[in-house]
């Protein structure tokens, strides 16, 4: 399971920085990432979803996905990024 959870955050993580995204947490196997634009969320997520479906592409454990998806006004503060 370790590798299949690793495979898991780097497959997540490529999803949401190729659509523009930045992740602001990485907790067990959840993600939060913040995105500027909405479309580039949505596109992050079917990303994700898509790589994850694939056993083989988690070490061979086949991995339940769940995402949420909430848009929103987004203020930057100084602290993060």
């Amino acid at each position: 399971m370790p590798l299949a959870l690793a495979r898991h955050d780097a497959l997540a993580r490529a999803s949401v920085e190729s659509n523009r995204g930045a992740v602001v947490k990485m907790v067990g196997d959840g993600l939060h990432a913040a995105f500027d634009e909405p479309l580039d969320a949505l596109n992050a997520t079917l990303a994700m979803q898509e790589a994850l479906i694939d056993a083989s592409a988690t070490n061979g454990v086949a991995l339940q996905v769940r995402c949420g998806l909430h848009t929103g006004a987004v203020e930057r503060r100084s602290s993060c990024r």
